[in-house]
């Protein structure tokens, strides 16, 4: 989701630089459509990555507490960890999973 927000922002940045050219023979009509989907392209894209971003930092974080529960208990406890974050089970759960498949948490943890 970062990277089409990545895209979707420089790809918005390069169609509002067209908008900025000198040299370009569009109608007012033309150059104030060109400016809002220029901006609307340029926000989309910035919170896509915002959001992606925020997503990949709460997957590490939630791994980074698996890793220490991990240590002290030898298991994964979904619950603590769905009353630490704040989210539901369910949404730890997943991104246990995902931090799994990113080897961030081994895969022969047992998760209660």
């Amino acid at each position: 989701m970062r990277n089409w927000g990545l895209g979707l922002a420089i790809w918005g940045a390069l169609t509002l630089f067209a908008y900025i050219e000198t040299g370009t023979d569009y109608t007012d009509e033309e150059q104030s459509w060109l400016l809002g989907f220029s901006l609307a392209i340029v926000a989309g894209g910035s919170l896509l990555a915002y959001k992606g971003q925020h997503y990949i930092n709460s997957v590490r974080e939630i791994a980074e507490v698996s890793l220490h529960q991990i240590r002290e208990k030898d298991y994964i406890d979904a619950l603590e960890l769905s009353k630490i974050f704040q989210i539901s089970e369910i949404d730890v759960r997943h991104k246990i999973a995902k931090a799994k498949a990113k080897k961030f948490i081994p895969f022969d943890v047992v998760i209660r």
